[in-house]
Parts: structure tokens; sequence; C-alpha cells
């Protein structure tokens, strides 16, 4: 793996209260780079892998993975039986 730090802060968010952002919005993600790495979707070519995925960190503290071969979240519903997927949040 390329960088010193494995993990990126959503520059969108920089300097806003937590109690302003939505839970769906992406706050921490997977991204090589140096010590205090912050941007969006640019940073994701980063940790690229065919067929692969990353973990995203929301804001509400939920997980979930970005796969790639999707250029998307992946979720289910309130259930677990209904697999979709959903494009990242990166504003709130």
């Amino acid at each position: 793996m390329n960088g010193e730090c494995h993990f990126a802060f959503n520059k969108n968010l920089s300097g806003l209260p937590m109690t302003d952002i939505p839970g769906d919005v992406v706050f921490l993600f997977e991204a090589d780079g140096d010590w205090n790495l912050n941007g969006t979707h640019e940073l994701l070519k980063t940790r690229y892998r065919e067929r692969g995925c990353i973990w995203v960190l929301f804001a509400d503290q939920t997980t979930a993975n970005y796969w790639y071969y999707k250029k998307a979240i992946r979720k289910f519903d309130l259930k677990g039986t209904y697999m979709y997927y959903e494009k990242p949040r990166w504003k709130p």
C-alpha cells in the first residue's frame, strides 16, 4: 500500500459542527496518502482494486462498503434481505 495514512477526511465537512452534518454523509473513507489527508471522490482511486471495495464511515458512525465496480455504497433494507447500491453523499 502506498502512503502513510490509509484514511481520508471528507474535506466538505471541514469546520462544520457534527450537529450540522446529516448522518448519511461520508465522514472518513479509506484512501492512501500523507497524514491529514482530505478530499472527496477523487481520492477513491488511491485504493482501487479490481472488483474490490473500501470501508466508509458515515457521520452517524455507521459503516458500509464502497464497491468500485458499482461506483456506489452497498446497502441493505431494514430486514437485511434486499441489497441495493447508492451513490455516496459527500456534501451536507
